[in-house]
């Protein structure tokens, strides 16, 4: 038998193995990467809705302060700069209009964390009964 033919078989046979061997050590690589981005990638969404949920509370706190000081003082115009509050910040914007004789105010309270921003709007009218005057929260 020819020593020769037996040598190429067998570096034909190692390659071709080679080859396969590596193929399947890139597949496994890629795969592991793959696995680490989602896994990535669905911690950082779930931070999101964290601060998008902190966002809404921040700004839902700010539309509660805004309503309390409108109730002390009706003529209440907002702070219009940000408030400080758990770790992120609110700012809330009042404006008055009337419409067909009714008196209207518009509370816009904006809450903020991290890079997240939700706002909160409540619109209130004023209503008279029985010759007293109240200010009712206009549905959406």
């Amino acid at each position: 038998m020819d020593r020769t033919a037996d040598v190429s078989l067998y570096k034909e046979y190692n390659s071709r193995g080679g080859v396969a061997v590596q193929i399947l050590l890139a597949v496994v690589t890629l795969g592991i990467i793959a696995g680490i981005m989602v896994f990535t990638l669905l911690k950082e969404r779930e931070k999101q809705q964290v601060y998008h949920r902190k966002a809404v509370a921040i700004a839902e706190y700010g539309l509660m302060e805004a309503l309390q000081e409108i109730n002390r003082d009706p003529s209440w115009k907002g702070f219009g700069e940000k408030t400080d509050y758990d770790n992120g910040w609110y700012r809330i914007k009042v404006s008055s209009y009337t419409k067909a004789d009714t008196s209207f105010i518009s509370i816009v309270s904006e809450g903020n964390i991290q890079s997240i921003t939700d706002s909160q709007k409540c619109v209130l009218y004023r209503s008279v009964a029985n010759g007293d005057s109240l200010w009712m929260r206009k549905s959406p």
